[in-house]
């Protein structure tokens, strides 16, 4: 009885762990041509877009945007060669982030 307990807790397991690795590997491919999409209507490839409001509880572009933070964003294409990006001195705090 123990053991049926046990396999069957491994196969749930193994079930959860295959489910969150095929999310974790295809939810980026999914959602990146909607993205893209997006982005080239707004600015296209190499230019930045910035965002001049705050979120709220309505938006959905990205899962838990932080409501007191405004966002820019920029697609760029390393395969064409490397880009340069200048921040100019800021007296604030400020994160950036590649992916």
């Amino acid at each position: 009885m123990v053991k049926k307990l046990i396999l069957g807790l491994m196969v749930v397991m193994v079930g959860y762990l295959a489910g969150l690795i095929a999310h974790l590997y295809f939810y980026p491919q999914e959602v990146f041509p909607e993205y893209y999409q997006k982005i080239v209507k707004e600015g296209g490839e190499g230019h930045w877009v910035h965002w001049r409001h705050l979120v709220d509880h309505t938006f959905s572009d990205f899962p838990r945007p932080n409501s007191d933070t405004l966002y820019s964003y920029c697609l760029a294409d390393l395969a064409k060669g490397p880009v340069v990006i200048e921040v100019p001195p800021i007296d604030r705090y400020w994160s950036g982030m590649c992916q």
